[in-house]
């Protein structure tokens, strides 16, 4: 590498010794180059060119809609001159197709694929270009024309026309800020002008996004009751129907839908008391297949099985093994494996039932985190039982979950101890 620098420096150094002397004329250069550059398009002209009888300069050009056309001019030279005007126009066109905003698009989509981006990402792309950039004014603009302005005014326009809320924003100008990423590092442009733009600025303009209390949020312990209710009636009226196992088992360990669904019997330990989660349900929104694969964050985690879980699964076995269902899949029917969608489906449905505003399997994901956390379980213990990390663990799934009458125990504890302290104190 070392040489080479030295090579190059030396070769610099000379090309200027013979500039200065005299020895080299820059202009004779370029006007050489050039010529060679006529030369090379010429010799790339399909058609010839001949002189008629009437002293004219005759050939034919390219043309869309009737094939060739015939062009004349009253010397070689200018129709030479024509040729490479008519070239260099149809490059400059394939050149501003090339760098349309749309086609660099295609290309950063492409270099995501090449990359190994999921199809579900690749599709999610997909559907915000349809929604964001379809038939905008930036679509057919070239790229190279578009400025930090532009942006500004095209996510401001967005924002009003589809009423986005911030978190919608960050992903549009996040998706934005690649296509141009990429179109520096393809040296189509010099800079990315994403990086100019003050998205903080944009919040204004955004939809506010109503936050859901943590009554919302969660499950409360009368809701909670009123689940189990459901559960042990449906378990005696329809026994075969699986997915309400499915929820209940949910209840008990946190487990996400696609969790639940990939549990396979191999990963239930009766002698060891261990439930081990390495497996999730996914589905490709392009191909419309499920398919099982690691779990969200591609790790392998154990929930330790208490009585109740052990009851349960137990049920679950002895019901399918009745019905016909058991297979290698902890909840299956007469169709196979039950699907998450399918569980989560019906935990809204169980909600209905019962007569309380729709809980999801994640609410029941935050309520029995939040019910770890009451009991002084750490975050750490709690995130490697829920699979996710500490911060997502404070921020994301720990509630108050404890009922008023639990809170109004405590508060006269406490009060009963800063009286007993001041009748001492007297």
């Amino acid at each position: 590498m070392e040489m080479e620098t030295l090579q190059y420096g030396k070769s610099t150094e000379i090309l200027q010794f013979i500039i200065n002397s005299g020895m080299l004329d820059l202009h004779d250069v370029q006007d050489s180059m050039e010529a060679m550059k006529r030369e090379e398009v010429l010799k790339k002209h399909q058609y010839k060119i001949w002189q008629g009888k009437d002293g004219k300069w005759y050939t034919y050009l390219p043309d869309d809609r009737k094939g060739r056309v015939l062009k004349k001019k009253s010397t070689r030279d200018k129709i030479e001159d024509l040729i490479i005007q008519f070239y260099r126009q149809e490059r400059q066109k394939e050149d501003n197709k090339t760098c349309t905003f749309n086609n660099r698009y295609s290309v950063w989509v492409k270099r995501q694929k090449d990359c190994g981006v999921v199809d579900n990402t690749i599709s999610k792309y997909e559907s915000d270009y349809k929604r964001f950039f379809e038939d905008g004014n930036l679509e057919n603009r070239n790229i190279r024309d578009i400025n930090d302005d532009d942006i500004t005014a095209y996510l401001i326009e967005r924002i009003k026309e589809k009423e986005l809320n911030y978190r919608a924003v960050k992903s549009l100008f996040s998706m934005l800020n690649g296509i141009f990423e990429k179109s520096v590092k393809d040296k189509i442009i010099t800079v990315n002008p994403c990086k100019y733009v003050d998205l903080p600025v944009m919040k204004k303009f955004c939809k506010e996004e109503r936050r859901k209390s943590t009554s919302e949020r969660i499950v409360s312990d009368e809701q909670m009751k009123k689940f189990y209710e459901q559960f042990e009636y449906d378990h005696k009226v329809k026994p075969q129907y699986i997915p309400t196992y499915a929820v209940e088992l949910a209840t008990l360990t946190g487990m996400r839908s696609g969790e639940l669904s990939g549990l396979m019997w191999e990963n239930i330990d009766f002698n060891k008391k261990c439930i081990i989660v390495c497996k999730s349900e996914k589905y490709n929104r392009k191909s419309k297949e499920y398919y099982i694969d690691t779990t969200k964050n591609g790790k392998e985690r154990i929930i330790p099985m208490t009585e109740e879980m052990e009851v349960l699964l137990k049920e679950i076995k002895k019901v399918e093994t009745v019905y016909g269902y058991l297979s290698r899949y902890v909840f299956s029917n007469e169709n196979g494996r039950v699907h998450a969608r399918t569980i989560s489906d019906c935990a809204r449905n169980k909600s209905i039932q019962i007569g309380i505003e729709v809980k999801s399997i994640h609410a029941m994901r935050r309520t029995f985190n939040s019910k770890l956390r009451s009991e002084g379980v750490s975050a750490v213990v709690a995130s490697s039982i829920l699979g996710h990390t500490e911060r997502v663990n404070n921020n994301n799934y720990t509630y108050d979950a404890s009922d008023m009458d639990y809170k109004n125990t405590i508060v006269s504890n406490v009060n009963k101890e800063t009286v007993m302290l001041h009748t001492v104190a007297k």
